[in-house]
This record gives C-alpha cells, structure tokens and sequence, in this order.
C-alpha cells in the first residue's frame, strides 16, 4: 500500500514506505498543505482508515479548524471533534485549566461557522459525559 490519499478535503496523507521490522506504514500528515506530523499506522488500521469515518482523521481535521495552541489545549482535554466541543457550556470550557478569554471566543467562533454552538446550561458536573 503507497501513494497519497485525501480521504477529505484539505487533508493529505502521504505513505512514506512500510516499516519492514514492523509491517507498519509510516505517513505524513499534511492539513491544508501543511505537514501537520507524522504518524505510523498498522495495515489494518491502514485499511479502516481509508474506508470508514476514522476518528482520528476527524481529529485532524478539528484540529486544523483552530490556532496550534488552541488545538493542544483541547486536545488535552480529550475533545477531538465539534460534537465532543458542543457538550460543553461556556461555563465548563472556562473551569478547564488554559481555557481563556481568548480560546473561548475561538471556540465559540468556529462552532458558529459551523452551524453550532456550546451548550445553553451547565449539566451540574465537572465536565460533559
């Protein structure tokens, strides 16, 4: 398996060659043209990745949707997609610890480009389930 492939626009993965210890793929990660990283992918999860809704291309996607600081301190929070983004009040976006003034705003901004938007009240937890 090798070549490029752009299983959505904007992104590009590139096989760079197979690991022939490991019989894993080594790829780059392009987002909008961008070399965003490089990851190495077994051949089945070559193969889902390329035939299914994989989560971790959707995660590359969100991630190109915010500044590089911003994208790392969702992350960290284990949001990896708008729908995980979504759940959150603005209230319990701001009691996560690096999320400011300013990431709020990004966050609310990106959401509304896309027809969504945090959640109207707080749950009563710490964080969304």
């Amino acid at each position: 398996m090798g070549g490029t492939y752009q299983p959505k626009e904007g992104l590009t993965i590139e096989v760079l060659g197979e690991d022939e210890d490991t019989r894993r793929y080594m790829c780059r990660v392009k987002v909008n043209g961008i070399t965003e990283g490089h990851i190495t992918l077994s051949p089945l999860l070559m193969t889902w990745a390329f035939e299914s809704a994989p989560t971790e291309l959707e995660f590359l996607e969100f991630r190109s949707l915010f500044r590089v600081r911003t994208a790392n301190i969702l992350g960290m929070h284990g949001i990896k997609t708008l729908r995980d983004l979504a759940r959150y009040s603005e209230r319990e976006l701001a009691a996560l610890p690096e999320v400011g003034r300013k990431v709020r705003e990004e966050v609310k901004k990106v959401l509304d480009d896309h027809g969504m938007s945090l959640r109207w009240h707080d749950s009563g937890h710490d964080s969304p389930s």
